[in-house]
């Protein structure tokens, strides 16, 4: 199964300053490419996907999983448009 983007919360690290935070266009966001990501999901160990978005820098991305309903946490790193850190935790 595979997660697109549209059905995710996704927080980037690091990325906001709570005492600085503007209000940005959409034409002030860059578009980047988004890679496939396979991994057993760590409730009902199933091979699940997810597109994850390659955008620079850490990522958390908060959802379910596809075929058990329960929920994730997925934290990545990306370098040079590729991903150089993944993990996925269960949460309880």
């Amino acid at each position: 199964h595979k997660w697109t983007l549209s059905n995710r919360i996704k927080k980037g690290i690091g990325d906001m300053d709570n005492e600085n935070f503007d209000l940005l266009d959409s034409d002030d966001f860059e578009e980047y490419e988004e890679e496939e990501y396979f991994f057993d999901c760590p409730h009902c160990f199933r091979e699940v996907s997810i597109m994850l978005e390659l955008t620079p820098g850490r990522q958390v991305i908060y959802d379910d999983c596809p075929e058990c309903d329960e929920a994730l946490q997925i934290r990545y790193e990306v370098e040079e448009d590729m991903i150089v850190e993944f993990t996925v935790k269960a949460i309880e």
